[in-house]
């Protein structure tokens, strides 16, 4: 049993620490530029999306007796 559970934190600690990271990180970098960077291209469209609404006031319907 203590065989396996060596084997397994070896194999886990190869994973997370090398493989996975750089596998991510590749794969990050291989999208960007396949689609055109688009985070960065639709970033002011994305910011006015997200924050556009904050500073409008908005008109709020009493009722008039």
């Amino acid at each position: 049993m203590n065989f396996i559970e060596n084997l397994v934190s070896l194999v886990n600690g190869i994973l997370w620490d090398y493989i996975l990271v750089i596998a991510l990180v590749g794969t990050g970098i291989f999208l960007s530029f396949i689609l055109g960077f688009p985070q960065i291209k639709r970033f002011g469209q994305a910011a006015k999306k997200v924050f556009g609404g904050i500073f409008k006031k908005e008109e709020i319907d009493t009722p008039h007796d």
